[in-house]
């Protein structure tokens, strides 16, 4: 088992930087250097600590298996394992927490991108709205199948989606029959409904 663990370490690409860029070529300060203006500080600077919690998770990995390997634990009585496995826990509940921080800023970016790409679209307003809906469906979905159920912030996420998509489903009426699409924008929050409906 340990030397599948040291080959599988020994093997595994840079998953933060492949995450990032699609290659290791210029490495994560490469990247953060050539980011591009709209690029915050804080972004910038998450994905630094993104890459140095991997870093420290793939260290301690690497000697979680040469320890097992060299068989150490008999020396120590797993001692040194414990520690390790605290320090990788550790180290990837902070990546996925920074990693979460990280995908909320860059949804921000690309829902400005979108924006600005639908600026001129005929269907920009009911796309945007849809999306809202959608948003507040993945919310409400978060809240339902969270560890612990909130009921409170359950029924104000129930409340907020069926707001929302009531306002919507009417409010673009004229725009939606002159680009044949209102049949696909009416079925959209009939499946809100049906949704809804079902908690």
């Amino acid at each position: 088992m340990s030397r599948k663990i040291e080959e599988n370490v020994n093997r595994r690409p840079n998953t933060t930087t492949l995450f990032i860029s699609g290659g290791r070529a210029s490495g994560i300060e490469g990247l953060i250097n050539k980011a591009p203006g709209v690029v915050s500080d804080q972004l910038k600077n998450n994905l630094k600590e993104l890459d140095k919690n991997y870093q420290i998770a793939k260290e301690k990995t690497k000697t979680l298996g040469k320890y097992l390997k060299n068989q150490d634990y008999k020396d120590d009585e797993w001692k040194k394992a414990s520690e390790l496995n605290t320090d990788m826990i550790e180290s990837i509940n902070n990546y996925y927490s920074i990693k979460g921080l990280i995908s909320g800023e860059l949804s921000t970016l690309a829902d400005k991108a979108k924006e600005k790409i639908l600026e001129d679209h005929p269907l920009k307003d009911p796309i945007l709205a849809a999306k809202k809906d959608l948003v507040l469906v993945a919310d409400l979905q978060a809240l339902m199948f969270a560890e612990k159920l909130d009921r409170d912030a359950i029924k104000v996420a129930y409340d907020q989606l069926e707001k929302s998509s009531q306002q919507h489903k009417d409010e673009f009426n004229d725009t939606l029959e002159e680009q044949q699409e209102k049949k696909s924008y009416d079925r959209f929050h009939e499946k809100i409904e049906d949704f809804l409906g079902n908690i």
